[in-house]
C-alpha cells in the first residue's frame, strides 16, 4: 500500500492535506455554524441529496455512505492517474480502514454490475484487470457533489464560483482529485477512522436514512433539525430498499447521536438539542471539507 499511495500523494508542500487538531477543527467548524444562512445550507443539501436518491434509486443506493462514495470518487481518480486496476482500488480504499478489502471488491462488481465501470480489454490479468469508469459513474458522483456546492454558494463566494463553472467538466474532475487527495493524506495519516455522528455515515445506507429524520423535522415546520417527529421505519426500508432491521440499527446508533426513541409509539422521535448539534457538527465538517477541496484545487 505504501508504494501505492506515494504514487497518489498530495506531497507535503500543502497545508490542507496536514492533519487539523481537533481545536483547529472545532473551530474550522463552528465558524461555519456560525454564518447566517447555515440551517438553510443544511436544509438545501437533505432536500437535494433526498431528491437525487429518489430519482435515482439504483445509483443513490450504490454510494449511500461515505466508504461508497470515496470508492467511487477514487476509481475515477484512478482511472485519470495510471489506470484503474482491481489491486490499486483494493490496497488504496483497505489498508486505512476506510473499508474492507472484501467489501470494496464487492462494490467494484456492483459497480461493473450496473454498467458504471467497464473492463478495459487490454488488461484482463486477474486483480491487476483495469476498469475504465463510464458517464454514468462521472455524473452520479458529479451531482451528488453539486448538491454540496448547490447547498453551500448563498453562503460562500468560493463556493458560488464553483457553481459558475459548474459547467465546465474540468471542475468535477479537479474537485474529486483534491478530495481524494485529501483522503489519501488521511490513509496515510491513519487518522481515516475518525467518524462523526458515532460512524453512522459509515453505515449501509446511513446518510440517506439519517436525512429522512431531518426531513421530517423540516416537514414538519421545524427551521432545524430539532423536536418531534413522526418516522416509519417500515417506510424507510422501502423507500431506501433496506430491511427494516438495517433501518433499526441506523436508527439506534443515531441514538447515541441524541435520537430518542418513543417507547409508546414506535414512530414518534424525539430530534434532541444534542442530536442537532451532532448534525450540525457533522454538516459542518463536511461543507469544511468541500471548501477545502476548493483550495486545494
Amino acid at each position: 500500500m505504501d508504494a501505492l499511495a506515494a504514487r497518489h500523494d498530495p506531497g507535503p508542500h500543502n497545508l490542507l492535506v496536514r492533519q487539523r487538531t481537533p481545536a483547529e477543527a472545532t473551530a474550522a467548524i463552528d465558524e461555519l455554524r456560525a454564518r447566517p444562512g447555515f440551517d438553510g445550507a443544511m436544509r438545501r443539501l437533505t432536500v437535494g441529496l433526498l431528491k437525487f436518491n429518489d430519482e435515482n434509486p439504483v445509483e443513490g443506493r450504490t454510494f449511500a455512505d461515505i466508504p461508497a462514495l470515496a470508492l467511487g470518487s477514487l476509481a475515477i481518480h484512478l482511472d485519470a492517474n495510471g489506470g484503474l486496476h482491481h489491486r490499486a482500488l483494493q490496497a488504496l480504499s483497505g489498508a486505512g480502514g476506510l473499508i474492507s478489502a472484501g467489501r470494496a471488491t464487492a462494490v467494484l462488481w456492483r459497480m461493473r454490475r450496473l454498467g458504471l465501470v467497464v473492463p478495459d480489454s487490454a488488461y484482463q490479468s486477474g486483480k491487476h484487470r483495469r476498469f475504465k469508469p463510464q458517464p454514468t459513474l462521472i455524473g452520479t458522483l458529479s451531482a451528488n457533489l453539486r448538491a454540496h456546492y448547490e447547498a453551500l454558494a448563498p453562503i460562500d463566494d468560493d463556493a458560488q464560483r464553483v457553481m459558475d463553472d459548474w459547467d465546465d467538466p474540468a471542475t468535477f474532475q479537479r474537485l474529486n482529485s483534491a478530495m481524494i487527495r485529501i483522503l489519501l493524506a488521511s490513509i496515510r495519516r491513519g487518522d481515516v477512522n475518525a467518524q462523526p455522528l458515532h460512524g453512522v455515515s459509515f453505515m449501509a445506507m446511513g446518510i440517506p436514512i439519517t436525512l429522512t429524520f431531518i426531513e421530517a423535522a423540516f416537514s414538519r415546520g421545524h427551521d432545524v433539525a430539532e423536536g418531534p417527529v413522526t418516522v416509519s421505519l417500515s417506510q424507510v426500508s422501502r423507500r431506501w430498499g433496506v430491511s427494516r432491521s438495517q433501518a433499526r440499527r441506523v436508527a439506534h446508533r443515531l441514538e447515541r447521536a441524541g435520537l430518542r426513541s418513543d417507547p409508546a409509539d414506535a414512530q414518534l422521535y424525539e430530534l434532541t438539542p444534542t442530536f442537532r448539534d451532532s448534525i450540525e457538527i457533522y454538516f459542518g465538517g463536511v461543507f469544511r471539507l468541500m471548501l477545502d477541496c476548493i483550495a486545494l484545487m
